[in-house]
């Protein structure tokens, strides 16, 4: 899921530095806003399209919605999501050494193989269960009493037992 969503995240801010090539600061001004506005906003549409079936406005209105709900969490993942990305650009190979450095490579694609591997399918996890809380909280209660804390645990009723 990450995946593709960062793929077409990089083919949108290749465009947009290829239009706003004369602008350098413009360009990246949009950059950054489009890059922390609507990346939450397309995570939230994502975790929506994953449990109800609507339009595709439908779908933008409610992930602007539960981002400008939760903004504090959606900026939070979003810092949780690319960290890795910031790490491997920042300690690139080009400042432990001028030539090529086999043990440096060795270990960055290690790290970045045990991320993608371990790290963000956690971190998915992790976003789906909040994100079906608050759909919990804002959406299934009134309008979907069937899938309402649909999987989880009721104590209520088990200490009644």
């Amino acid at each position: 899921m990450f995946y593709a969503f960062y793929s077409l995240i990089y083919l949108v801010t290749y465009f947009l530095q290829l239009f706003f090539l004369g602008y350098q600061l413009i360009g990246l001004a949009i950059l950054l806003f489009f890059f922390i506005i609507f990346t939450p906003i397309f995570l939230w549409c994502i975790m929506t399209i994953s449990v109800y079936q609507t339009k595709v406005v439908d779908y933008l209105k409610n992930g602007a919605f539960f981002f400008f709900k939760n903004i504090g969490f959606s900026m939070l993942f979003l810092l949780l999501t690319i960290w890795p990305i910031i790490i491997c650009i920042l300690f690139s190979e080009n400042i432990f050494s001028a030539g090529v450095n086999i043990f440096y490579i060795i270990i960055k694609n290690v790290v970045l193989i045990v991320m993608f591997l371990l790290y963000y399918p956690c971190l998915t996890i992790i976003y789906l269960l909040f994100a079906s809380f608050k759909f919990d909280l804002f959406i299934n209660k009134d309008n979907y009493p069937e899938i309402y804390r649909k999987g989880l645990y009721d104590i209520a009723k088990n200490n009644k037992q």
